[in-house]
């Protein structure tokens, strides 16, 4: 192998860990951003569980959401089979990032997301 072959690797392994170390850097700051603007019952529930929940800004339902970017809202009924929704907003975004973003759109505009959202 010669010299230059050998610094072409080590270009490409040194991009993909800084590549690896970046994307983590943004899972991380999108968490901290997520947990900065949950209410202390929702830190709480989402730290010792792994989800939260809202409350929808026109029924008042509860909504767990769960940690991810897709399929991972469900409507919790009273004494009726719990329902997903599946509703994101664009782009290619950490799960942080995602929920803060399903969070306040259940919160403050809950009929848009129930006409949008698609059930699983």
């Amino acid at each position: 192998m010669t010299w230059l072959a050998i610094a072409f690797l080590a270009c490409v392994l040194v991009g993909i860990v800084v590549c690896r170390l970046s994307e983590r850097m943004a899972e991380r700051r999108g968490l901290r951003l997520l947990v900065e603007n949950l209410t202390e019952e929702q830190r709480r529930q989402y730290q010792s569980c792994g989800y939260f929940d809202a409350r929808g800004s026109i029924t008042g339902r509860r909504y767990r959401i769960n940690y991810g970017s897709s399929r991972n809202v469900i409507a919790l009924g009273t004494g009726q089979a719990r329902s997903g929704r599946c509703f994101a907003p664009q782009g290619p975004l950490v799960a942080g990032d995602c929920m803060l973003a399903q969070k306040i759109a259940i919160e403050n505009y809950e009929d848009e997301v129930l006409s949008k959202a698609l059930p699983f």
